[in-house]
């Protein structure tokens, strides 16, 4: 019986020293930690169970290996149930850090929290070249050199700094090197990321470095204006020198070179050039709807009135809202105006050098289709192609800007909606407009109060509401409505092919398409093709020349045992002999049809694109790339994932400058888009 009661109080000392045995542990970080050499690491230790004594707790810190970390605090007495201290680690290694907590003679030790403190890499950036002059020199490469000390580099990022007011094109900004060209001068900044893994534990870090690229402006004596611009106040006009090619479209090489004052009128609000460098122009209206026409020499001097004319009658006597003048290539003027009260003017002018002619209203009352009335012209300007297409740039009053088109040659009774202004982002663009004029590639600077900006007739997306992206090329204000003698001979602002379609009837391939308006149009070719890269022409259809009415289409093409899927695409020929090709379509011979969009970027580019594209399985593809002549100069084997893909070209750097067509074909889709190599 004795030794059972000993057996038993034994048993209960054991317990109740279990029940209230002291701990400690580290409960923050929860897992091992990984840093770089230099950094810290926040810790809190806790306690739980009965010590001895009475008072404060003691927690006490400490790490193996002791060299090369440092705590603070490194001990700590107080009467919680935790504590807290941060350590600094500046040898790479692995450390094993404890936590001692005691009272009295009571002292508990935790179980060690590893961390894992890693050498810092660095990245430097350069510039092949830091200082460049446009046009000549317009590009340069941006180099990288990774220092690991142990680490692993996993992925590289170029990004601009957001102060560059004009941005530049980064061709590659996920590389380690990359390309980069400018369309304007400035002084621009870059800066790459270098995201590496650890060499101990599992965490990863950055390092950055930056790199400054000066553009400078091409000399004013050899690169003289061919875009002019009206000052914000009307009292003088400047020039621009712009690219003159499709390498150089959408570059300002130089600008604002002060050309002459306006001294005939206070104030102008309306500047025209004609083929042969006359300028004209006209005051603001403020009067009973007459107007002045006054024209000069190129130079600003010979300044004098030409014509007048009051615009809404003599019986009308409110003033008119707005003037907007434009030449077109013909030698005419064109002037659009309105007196606020929805009635749109339509007014004309032979071109006479300084000599005086005569202002004709035309129209009264044109019509605005698509959306929009008079008062949206009240912002914006005009500009013209070779064959009289007028091109009105607008805002509305919810802040859109549109871009409107009327055949002068074929009517002059509306003018139609065509385009929205939308960023590269495809954000709606929200500039107040002034100005716009062409350049020699067929596409569009426009003038707002902030800046000249570049329309890219190369980003027109033609699917449900058209769009075309615009961007700044220009930093900078004082300046309005626009003016140049360039009328490119086919704006690449398209007509737009509203229809192209192929199915099978029977033994044959029914090929129809409709078109919205035609200028100048001669033939349109139907080819095929059962690889969609080598075409052949199967057929001929006489197009409608110059119309701005729907016209619908229509070939029967004889398969002749073929089989498979076979491709079509349409070659317009001008009556001038310019050729234009649509895009291409698939006829699957069950009878399909397919036709995708999918995007290039960065367009232009200097060495190397990325194709986005989406799919909706695993499947194989081919990547075809052709110059403008259609002449493949590139083919690779693709291989797309269900989702969105993503693939990068990078080897594109032997490319001549100029126009290129990528196109992606699928078992179930052929799809292509333009871009330009700068």
């Amino acid at each position: 019986m004795k030794k059972l009661y000993l057996l038993f109080v034994a048993f209960t000392i054991i317990s109740t020293s279990q029940l209230f045995a002291q701990t400690a542990s580290i409960t923050s970080p929860s897992s091992a930690a990984s840093i770089t050499a230099g950094g810290t690491v926040s810790f809190t230790g806790s306690r739980s169970g009965s010590f001895n004594g009475s008072g404060n707790y003691t927690y006490s810190w400490a790490a193996v290996s002791a060299s090369g970390v440092s705590f603070s605090p490194s001990s700590k007495s107080t009467n919680s149930s935790s504590s807290s201290t941060t350590a600094t680690f500046t040898n790479p290694g692995s450390y094993s850090v404890t936590v001692t907590i005691a009272r009295g003679s009571s002292t508990a030790v935790s179980s060690a929290a590893t961390v894992y403190v890693n050498p810092a890499s660095t990245v430097s950036a350069s510039a092949t070249s830091t200082s460049l002059t446009l046009p000549t020199s317009y590009s340069t490469t941006l180099n990288s050199a990774f220092t690991s000390n142990g680490n692993t580099c996993g992925s590289y990022t170029w990004t601009e700094s957001s102060s560059d007011a004009v941005t530049a094109i980064i061709a590659s900004p996920n590389a380690s090197s990359t390309g980069v060209s400018f369309t304007a001068a400035g002084t621009y900044h870059f800066t790459v990321t270098a995201n590496y893994n650890y060499q101990y534990g599992s965490g990863s870090d950055q390092a950055t470095d930056d790199v400054t690229v000066t553009v400078n402006p091409g000399s004013t004596s050899t690169y003289h204006s061919n875009l002019f611009a009206l000052s914000s106040s009307g009292g003088s006009f400047s020039g621009f020198a712009v690219g003159s090619d499709s390498v150089t479209s959408g570059m300002v090489i130089n600008g604002m070179t002060n050309v002459s004052s306006i001294t005939t009128t206070t104030s102008s609000a309306a500047l025209g050039e004609d083929i042969g460098g006359y300028f004209y122009f006209m005051p603001n209206v403020s009067n009973t709807g007459s107007v002045t026409l006054y024209a000069m020499m190129h130079d600003g001097s010979h300044q004098t009135s030409v014509a007048s004319i009051d615009i809404n009658g003599s019986s009308d006597n409110s003033n008119l809202g707005f003037v907007r003048l434009g030449m077109d290539a013909s030698g005419y003027g064109w002037i659009l105006a309105s007196n606020g009260n929805n009635a749109l003017y339509l007014a004309k002018f032979q071109a006479n050098a300084l000599s005086p002619t005569t202002i004709t209203v035309v129209n009264s009352n044109v019509s605005v289709s698509g959306g929009g009335s008079a008062s949206t012209f009240g912002s914006g300007d005009l500009a013209f192609d070779k064959y009289g297409e007028m091109y009105a740039l607008a805002n509305d009053a919810s802040g859109n800007t549109y871009i409107y088109t009327m055949n002068t040659n074929l009517n002059t009774t509306s003018i139609s909606r065509k385009w929205k202004l939308v960023d590269p982002k495809g954000n709606n663009f929200t500039g107040s407009v002034n100005g716009c004029a062409f350049d020699s590639a067929g596409s569009m600077y426009i003038s707002t109060s902030n800046g000249l900006y570049f329309i890219d007739a190369t980003t027109i997306n033609t699917s449900g509401v058209g769009t075309v992206q615009t961007r700044l090329a220009f930093d900078g204000s004082g300046f309005t409505d626009l003016a140049t003698n360039i009328f490119p001979p086919k704006s690449t602002l398209p007509i737009t092919l509203l229809s192209f379609t192929a199915t099978k009837q029977g033994s044959d391939a029914l090929i129809q398409w409709s078109t919205e308006t035609e200028l100048n149009s001669n033939y349109v070719d139907v080819e095929r093709s059962t690889n969609a890269t080598d075409f052949d022409k199967v057929g001929s259809v006489t197009a409608s020349g110059n119309t701005n009415t729907v016209q619908n289409y229509q070939y029967s093409d004889p398969l002749n045992g073929l089989s498979g899927i076979v491709y079509y695409r349409l070659k317009e020929v001008d009556i001038d002999g310019q050729v234009n090709y649509s895009k291409i379509i698939a006829l699957h011979l069950d009878g399909s049809s397919v036709s995708a969009n999918f995007s290039v970027y960065p367009n232009p580019f200097i060495s190397g694109v990325k194709i986005i594209a989406t799919s909706d399985k695993v499947q194989e593809g081919t990547v075809h790339i052709f110059n403008i002549s259609g002449q493949k100069v590139m083919s690779q084997s693709v291989t797309l994932q269900q989702g969105q893909n993503v693939l990068p070209f990078s080897n594109l750097s032997n490319l001549q400058s100029g126009v290129y067509i990528v196109q992606l074909i699928t078992n179930n889709n052929t799809i292509s888009q333009k871009i330009i190599k700068h």
